[in-house]
């Protein structure tokens, strides 16, 4: 796939509800009705998500012609691909019990190296989650972690886990940091899944300043100097972040699509910017989409060798994430360049899934030298409990990174309106 995308693999229309001019009167039913008929349309029209970039790497390596021009990018970076996907505790865009075995073979055709999953629902009807299990570890993830609070997130590794925190976010919302080793001849990479808030733009304006407060190097403002405990990541550490953000952002459609987004908000009473997005900006990090805006809209990427991959219509806006026709799901990155990103068509859940292959420099210096074995190859994960963990009303740095077990429900539709 060309960094223009071809018509035959790529979403060459918009979301079509962001068309009607009543928006803001459809009702949730309505809505859910032409997110599904985008999807069915996406899929007559095979808008798809390419294969991992190492199998295509094989593939050019066996033409021995191509070889010598595809394996320069490769040899100074490896790559790392990333899937993002809420799946609504399993349930498909009106509620019902959604096509466990079609989120497992979407799974399995995308081949990430990390699942990001939001909403991984624990209440274990018909054994769809010691199902799900065995189909992770049959793909390959040796290592899995979820975090236990209203709506939980897992996140699993093809790769071996060096450090593994959570960090408590709010009562309900956390953040799970995995350093991976990538490879032997690369620096480590964080990888952080989460989910906002779906209510309140100033929670997940507080949620974010905690994440971000968490990644802080604090050597500046106490005695603990470097080696402070607090300091979970550094700023020079490549880090993706990616999840649910529950806000949409106006620089992601176009006038007309967002004039009927924001009558939407105010009809709803709904934030229109909680500041996330430029709180993360101000930080250092780079959404996905933006860097394909800058690509698009520069003239210093002319070398087709440095464009980011997409599987949509060149020069247009990002395909929309969640059922009401807006894009919620993101993903950032610092100190990492993406290599390509993808909308899955898959239907079976309220979201669409967010597919990113990112290029890790190669540095043998900064190669790891132990990892966290000693966990004997178990699955790691945090089960929810009917007990809490005491908390006070104002979460500081200190009592962020830890572990607290909550009882939760799932967001119902209803709800998660709320975030239209």
């Amino acid at each position: 796939m060309s960094p223009s995308s071809s018509s035959s693999s790529s979403w060459m229309f918009r979301p079509s509800v962001l068309q009607q001019p009543n928006y803001h009167l459809l009702t949730v039913d309505e809505i859910t009705d032409y997110y599904v008929r985008d999807n069915e349309r996406a899929e007559q029209e095979n808008v798809s998500v390419p294969s991992h970039p190492l199998q295509q790497q094989q593939q050019q390596q066996q033409r021995p012609v191509e070889q010598s021009s595809s394996s320069s990018s490769s040899s100074c970076s490896v790559l790392l691909r990333t899937a993002q996907w809420n799946i609504q505790a399993w349930r498909s865009p009106h509620g019902n019990r959604a096509d466990i075995l079609g989120i497992q073979n979407t799974l399995r055709q995308t081949n990430a190296d990390v699942l990001i999953l939001n909403e991984y629902h624990w209440n274990d009807y018909n054994q769809i989650h010691a199902d799900f299990e065995r189909f992770l570890r049959f793909q390959g993830y040796r290592r899995w972690y979820c975090g236990t609070n209203s709506t939980p997130t897992l996140v699993a590794s093809k790769h071996n886990v060096l450090e593994y925190k959570e960090i408590i976010l709010s009562y309900e919302r956390s953040a799970l940091c995995l350093k991976l080793d990538v490879a032997a001849s690369s620096r480590p990479v964080w990888v952080v899944g989460t989910h906002l808030d779906h209510l309140d733009g100033s929670q997940r304006q507080l949620e974010i300043k905690r994440l971000l407060n968490s990644f802080k190097d604090h050597s500046d403002n106490d005695n603990h100097g470097s080696n402070n405990p607090f300091t979970i990541i550094s700023e020079h550490e490549p880090v993706i972040l990616a999840g649910d953000f529950n806000q949409q952002r106006q620089r992601d459609y176009t006038k007309m699509e967002w004039q009927r987004i924001a009558t939407s908000m105010a009809k709803r009473k709904a934030c229109r910017d909680d500041g996330v997005g430029n709180m993360l900006e101000l930080h250092s990090f780079r959404c996905v989409f933006d860097q394909l805006l800058l690509q698009h809209t520069s003239s210093e990427n002319n070398n087709n060798n440095n464009q980011v991959l997409f599987n949509w219509k060149k020069a247009s806006l990002p395909p929309s994430t969640h059922w009401s026709g807006t894009t919620i799901d993101y993903s950032y990155s610092r100190n990492l360049s993406v290599h390509g990103v993808y909308i899955s068509p898959a239907g079976f859940s309220d979201h669409r899934m967010t597919v990113c292959d990112w290029s890790v420099p190669t540095d043998p210096a900064q190669a790891p030298t132990a990892t966290i074995d000693a966990w004997n190859d178990k699955d790691h994960y945090h089960m929810p409990t009917t007990t809490t963990t005491t908390t006070t009303t104002t979460i500081s740095v200190s009592t962020m990174v830890t572990t607290t077990t909550a009882t939760w429900i799932a967001d119902d539709a209803s709800s998660s309106a709320g975030s239209i």
